[in-house]
């Protein structure tokens, strides 16, 4: 089944938005805490199902600088993370997100390739201690936010740091049920202990 679909009981609902082309090639999916769900796709940027509302966050409506998106979390602090295929990260407030219309754009703040070492996102992990985890091309970065959400400390985890290799795999990165940070990488699967 190309795209994204619900199973209903015992058929299968395929997703379509009004107005829209079709949605196909899901990437990455993420629930919010409010039940929303969250896709990432490979050209149409993120789509958002809340209830019966399909939002759609591209480029050309919402201000994300690229439609292929490769990881999507929504931290404590109500920001979405959305991460790219080759333009980083951009963060926004998710009310801002939702509220957005075509003559309003939220805005974005963008993570970048200084600060992760590569604009290349494979992988996001929102952690049970509230750390938000990146997969790039170079490695596994954490962010440890303020209290406020805006602001918080990068650290990042390299071949340097024993990282098995700095290519993470796409969507490889999970915490297991004592914290630890789990991620697969091209060369073998790490785990990072509390």
């Amino acid at each position: 089944i190309a795209g994204i679909s619900r199973l209903d009981t015992r058929s299968w609902w395929k997703l379509t938005a009004p107005d829209q082309p079709a949605i196909e090639n899901a990437t990455t999916a993420f629930v919010d805490r409010e039940g929303r769900i969250w896709f990432g796709s490979d050209g149409l940027g993120v789509i958002v199902i809340d209830g019966d509302v399909i939002r759609l966050v591209s480029a050309e409506s919402g201000g994300i600088p690229e439609n292929m998106v490769r990881s999507i979390l929504v931290d404590g602090n109500d920001y979405v993370w959305i991460g790219t295929a080759r333009q980083g990260i951009v963060r926004a407030r998710v009310a801002d997100v939702l509220n957005a219309d075509e003559g309003h754009s939220p805005a974005w703040q963008s993570i970048d390739g200084e600060t992760l070492g590569s604009n290349v996102l494979r992988a996001s992990l929102a952690a049970s201690d509230g750390t938000l985890w990146f997969g790039t091309y170079n490695g596994v970065h954490r962010f440890t936010p303020a209290a406020n959400g805006m602001h918080g400390q990068w650290t990042s985890f390299t071949v340097q740091n024993g990282l098995a290799d700095n290519i993470v795999s796409q969507n490889a990165m999970a915490e297991d049920r004592d914290g630890a940070i789990w991620v697969g990488t091209s060369t073998a699967v790490n785990r990072l202990s509390p």
